[in-house]
C-alpha cells in the first residue's frame, strides 16, 4: 500500500484515496478483535451484545474519543469540523478547522 502522501490516479485522473479506505478497514479489524478478545473462546450474538453493552472507553485507532455501551455501537464520539486544504501531502487532504471534541457523554 502506497503512503499517505503518495498520489495514486485512476484512470480518469481522480486522485484514488486507497489509504483511507485501507485504514478505515484497518481501523475496523481492529475494534471487532478488541471486543472479540473480550468476549472470550464463545464468540456469539449473545455473548457479543453482553459484552459490548458493558464495554465503555475503547482504544480505537481512527480517532482519539471512542465508547461502545449498550445501545450504542458505533465507537466514534469525536465532533469537529474540517475543509480540504490542497497544500497539505502532495495532493491535498482534509485539516481540522476546530479541535476535535469528545461528544460521548458519559
Amino acid at each position: 500500500m502506497p503512503s499517505p502522501n503518495v498520489v495514486v490516479k485512476l484512470p480518469n485522473g481522480k486522485q484514488n484515496d486507497i489509504y483511507s479506505e485501507v485504514e478505515d478497514a484497518c481501523a475496523s479489524t481492529t475494534f471487532f478483535a478488541t471486543i472479540a478478545r473480550r468476549v472470550g473462546p464463545y464468540l456469539n450474538d449473545t455473548n457479543w451484545v453482553s459484552t459490548v453493552n458493558d464495554f465503555g472507553a475503547i482504544d480505537d485507532t481512527s480517532t482519539i474519543y471512542a465508547s461502545i455501551h449498550r445501545g450504542k455501537y458505533d465507537a466514534d464520539d469525536t465532533y469537529g469540523l474540517v475543509a480540504y486544504d490542497p497544500t497539505v501531502g502532495e495532493a491535498g487532504d482534509w485539516k481540522h478547522v476546530t479541535p476535535v471534541e469528545n461528544v460521548s457523554g458519559s
